[in-house]
């Protein structure tokens, strides 16, 4: 597992069901250095060891926006994740790094003030 500090700045509710969010990195002044990190759908997770994380994640993020997520937002939160590392295949995704990497599944997600 990983933990990464940065700036959300776009999260979106994809087709699969998953939230996408892109961070950028807070010491690039320009945000063009972002990466994507992932809130899978729970139903994808059911039986999985990180199921119980999985939704819990879903949830706080929900929580934190008033609701699920409906439709792309653009942001400006600084959050901390903690998950796993994950490389994806380039194809045009939205903040992907350079190399695809990414962090997917979120298992723990903390918003301004939290700790």
């Amino acid at each position: 597992m990983v933990v990464v500090q940065g700036i959300l700045t776009v999260i979106k509710h994809e087709k699969d069901d998953d939230y996408h969010l892109v961070l950028s990195d807070p010491a690039d002044p320009s945000g063009e250095t972002t990466m994507i990190v992932e809130s899978p759908d729970p139903s994808c997770a059911e039986g999985s060891a990180v199921f119980d994380r999985i939704v819990a994640v879903r949830q706080h993020i929900d929580t934190f926006f008033r609701g699920p997520i409906q439709r792309k937002r653009a942001e400006s939160i600084p959050v901390t994740v903690t998950s796993v590392l994950f490389f994806d295949p380039l194809h045009g995704q939205e903040g992907v790094a350079p190399n695809g990497i990414e962090l997917h599944p979120i298992l723990d997600i903390r918003f301004p003030g939290e700790q």
